[in-house]
């Protein structure tokens, strides 16, 4: 069987996932102050400017981009984001080729077969992910890998050169569509250090003039405007990083690590199982610890993944782990792993593994096919005519307002509102948690405490703005209380904003549980 089979079956189990997961609706509130962001740069509007933003500006100018070019549309959204699944598959093919060169009349199957078998597990992995700001950051994490290693392996000439640039671009990137995402710089030390020390210098030189000139649109744009301080301060959020760490994640002390080793398993039981033959192949040869260098970076590049997903205080939430696709994705195809799973001694060991590869591949099969293969928890509540909540919500309000209305959203499943309604909030504060309210502190292991009221010059602003330019609508949802667990909606402990609203606002629908108020006088 010819290698580039894998890659054509997982690229049709690509197809299938996306369109099972196609009308999804919104799945996460976060994906709601992505589109919200880019209908602000769509207006001519600056995030940090225009909004109170802590979330980084990558990839709200990417899905500006996308609603640019397919339309302003959840379906043109998919669209994009499909498209963009795709754009990281290249580079974990330049990473996989880059790492294990199979030359013109190779005799090793299994370094032909490596970089099939990688793009394969990418290509399955990818799609079963929501829009979320990681998911964006995957692909560029990606790329920065491949470009790294091809001009780690090139060594001479403009080639060489052009890819250190284009990995320190697309790790610029990655960094601003999540912050995380620099944890790959583990990896790309492994490169630079396995660079000639005469070149050293110079391939880091490459890379931070990548960086730079990856971002320089961005910041050509703000400097315009005269808010390059406004930008710094939504790439490098140093207080709101400390605080969202402080407040964030449940404790969970010593049984952390293997909790996390349990839901990477969970979660990717077929990379999972494609390891292991690597690991037994490790252990059994002395010589190829010391002649391989390949699963230093491995390790490193799974290790950067692993540990970005804990730098916001442990949360390891499930939309965080697409950014250990590419690098779970190579480790599984190490041409040794490859190597005993097809010859490799002892027999019964052998045997062993192919079974639990095999388990394994029917069981990602069989939930591919069932339509359960996404690894995310959709948050998006669907009525009985199809649509969810947010949509029903938006579409009662669009319908009811001008274009020119505003809407103010409280609550975190409320935020999608705005994408629906396709209504802006009237002011800057369009989403209080974090700014109005204390952050989430609940995690993948554990709940923490319930968000609170944060009094202040924010809270301060809000209720300014809502009493001098009050919305046609206050969208309220009791999600602090249903999904975080507080005794009480921050909002009943704010008793200026409370009576406000029972003043000057009477319920005019409901939607699952999003109450919409409609202004009377």
């Amino acid at each position: 069987m010819r290698a580039y089979v894998l890659p054509a079956l997982a690229l049709a189990i690509f197809a299938w996932t996306r369109a099972r997961l196609w009308q999804d609706g919104i799945p996460n509130p976060d994906i709601a102050g992505i589109t919200y962001e880019a209908d602000r740069i769509l207006a001519a509007q600056l995030p940090y400017v225009a909004t109170a933003e802590i979330k980084p500006p990558g990839a709200f100018f990417l899905v500006a981009a996308i609603f640019a070019a397919f339309g302003r549309g959840l379906d043109a959204l998919q669209v994009g984001h499909t498209l963009w699944l795709l754009f990281g598959a290249g580079g974990v093919l330049l990473a996989a080729r880059s790492l294990w060169p199979a030359h013109e009349g190779e005799r090793e199957p299994a370094r032909r077969w490596a970089p099939a078998v990688a793009v394969a597990l990418y290509l399955v992995y990818a799609p079963t992910f929501s829009f979320n700001y990681t998911t964006w950051a995957t692909p560029p994490m990606a790329w920065a890998l491949g470009l790294a290693l091809a001009g780690n392996r090139r060594r001479e000439g403009a080639a060489a050169w052009l890819t250190h640039l284009g990995a320190g671009l697309a790790g610029a990137w990655a960094f601003a569509i999540k912050q995380p995402a620099a944890l790959v710089a583990l990896p790309l030390l492994w490169v630079l250090w396995r660079e000639p020390p005469r070149r050293r210098l110079a391939v880091l030189g490459a890379w931070l003039l990548g960086a730079t000139a990856g971002l320089a649109p961005v910041v050509a744009l703000y400097a315009s405007r005269g808010a390059a301080g406004a930008l710094a301060s939504g790439l490098l959020p140093w207080s709101v990083a400390r605080e969202y760490v402080v407040e964030g994640g449940a404790p969970v002390g010593w049984a952390l690590p293997l909790q996390v080793l349990a839901q990477l398993v969970r979660t990717f039981p077929l990379p999972s199982a494609c390891i292991l033959p690597g690991l037994a192949a490790w252990a059994m040869d002395r010589r190829a610890r010391r002649s391989d260098p390949t699963r230093s970076f491995l390790a490193l590049a799974v290790l950067g993944a692993v540990l970005g997903a804990g730098l916001g205080g442990a949360r390891y939430y499930l939309h965080y782990l697409v950014a250990y696709v590419p690098a779970l994705a190579l480790a599984a195809a190490h041409p040794g792993g490859l190597a005993l799973l097809a010859r490799g001694q002892p027999r019964r060991l052998r045997l062993l593994l192919r079974g639990a590869v095999l388990a394994a591949l029917l069981w990602e099969l069989g939930a591919a096919l069932a339509g359960q293969g996404h690894r995310y928890t959709a948050m998006a509540r669907h009525l009985q005519d199809g649509r969810t909540a947010a949509q029903a919500a938006g579409e009662h309000i669009r319908s009811r307002t001008d274009p020119g209305a505003t809407i103010q959203a409280w609550g975190w499943t409320a935020w999608p509102v705005y994408f629906w309604a396709d209504r802006a909030a009237p002011g800057r504060i369009y989403k209080p948690m974090g700014l109005v309210t204390t952050f989430n502190r609940n995690g993948a292991f554990a709940q923490g405490p319930p968000p609170e009221l944060r009094r202040g010059p924010l809270a301060d602003e809000l209720l300014r703005t809502l009493r001098e330019h009050p919305p046609a609508y206050f969208v309220y949802s009791p999600s602090y209380v249903r999904t975080f667990g507080a005794e009480r909606d921050p909002l009943e402990r704010w008793p200026e904003l409370a009576e406000w609203l029972a003043e000057h606002y009477e319920p005019d629908a409901l939607y699952g549980d999003l109450l919409l108020l409609r202004r009377v006088h």
